[in-house]
């Protein structure tokens, strides 16, 4: 069981969310850089109608991805937010066998998607956008062992409501075949 105390400010959320957007800002910088220039050698070269089309298209494209791009680092978004609120502060976080529980509420591993170990710190996502963020607050073991950890439950638990129900189930079934086996 690793217990964790720490805080999440939104400064660190948008510091989170400004990584994302830069990552993504790169790979969409690369292709349309490279769009334009296919495209503009195509334009000059014109080796047949059809290559010079596909130049103009490519630029065409390539001039809109660029200039979506631009537009991602200039109109600030927010990718990724928090599963806990955000604030000054601190939090009690215990990652045990059942659950990561933050300050009373149950995150249950079955609705982790994925895990990403950033160098200082883990980001635990919920679906696509929701994340929850663990900071390097461990007073034994690392970082890596915490992520390795919560890798290996991430999306394998049951949720407590079909926990329930299958526990139910089980002992309708058990109860069931016991009653016929004793009518034998």
């Amino acid at each position: 069981m690793f217990e964790l105390r720490y805080n999440i400010t939104d400064a660190d959320m948008r510091a989170v969310n400004k990584k994302s957007i830069i990552s993504y800002f790169a790979l969409y910088f690369c292709v349309a850089l490279c769009g334009l220039a296919a495209g503009v050698a195509a334009i000059v070269l014109k080796p047949s109608d059809l290559t010079f089309i596909a130049g103009i298209v490519l630029t065409v494209f390539g001039g809109l991805l660029l200039a979506c791009a631009l537009l991602m680092l200039i109109a600030p978004r927010n990718l990724l937010k928090s599963v806990v609120p955000t604030g000054d502060a601190d939090m009690e976080v215990k990652i045990d066998h059942d659950a990561v529980t933050v300050d009373g509420k149950r995150l249950s591993y079955s609705d982790m998607t994925s895990v990403k170990n950033k160098k200082t710190y883990l980001l635990v996502f919920f679906g696509r956008s929701e994340v929850l963020l663990v900071k390097n607050a461990l007073a034994d073991g690392t970082l890596g062992q915490l992520c390795e950890y919560i890798s290996a439950r991430a999306g394998r638990a049951l949720p407590p409501s079909l926990a329930a129900k299958n526990a139910e189930n089980a002992e309708n079934t058990s109860s069931a075949d016991g009653a016929d086996a004793s009518a034998e």
